[in-house]
């Protein structure tokens, strides 16, 4: 952790250095200043999608602060990444990390539009099916997660899904 304290004093307008303190503090479990950290990055970087990716997924991977930062920072990236699929994922990832599953269908049913074969697309989508009680869609996108996937995190997570709900 000193040495990240240390690259990012040195340097503190630089959003990469930021960016690697707020991962070292969130893998020590100290979420305040890791938030703190990739916040600070994307305020130095505001044109840089990278960075608010990054927060966007520290604060819906840790349920930290989703509302109020994460969900922000999400539709930063869209805004800056219209034309991506991964961008209009996050937004989704993101509402399903605050349990708003009627916006992450439509954000992740957006990112299928843009690229019908985004495996992490499908997954979210599958999970979101789920916490919507809406079995047979779940299904096929954790099937179709599974099948675009099968060596990746993506789909060895839908197929854990599967062989637990189904």
């Amino acid at each position: 952790m000193a040495q990240f304290q240390w690259a990012a004093a040195i340097q503190p307008k630089n959003p990469a250095f930021q960016a690697a303190l707020g991962e070292a503090y969130a893998f020590a479990g100290d979420l305040p200043p890791a938030l703190a950290a990739y916040q600070r990055a994307a305020e130095l970087a505001p044109a840089d999608a990278t960075y608010w990716r990054t927060l966007a997924t520290f604060s819906g991977q840790y349920f930290f602060r989703v509302e109020e930062v994460g969900i922000p920072a999400a539709q930063q990236v869209l805004e800056l990444r219209p034309d991506e699929a991964a961008s209009f994922d996050l937004l989704g990832w993101t509402y399903l990390a605050a349990n708003v599953t009627g916006l992450a269908e439509g954000n992740l049913l957006a990112a299928l539009r843009l690229d019908p074969d985004y495996a992490p697309a499908h997954l979210h989508l599958g999970i979101t099916y789920l916490q919507m009680n809406k079995l047979e869609s779940a299904r096929a996108h954790l099937l179709q997660a599974q099948a675009l996937d099968p060596e990746g995190a993506e789909g060895r997570a839908a197929a854990q899904l599967l062989a637990l709900y189904f």
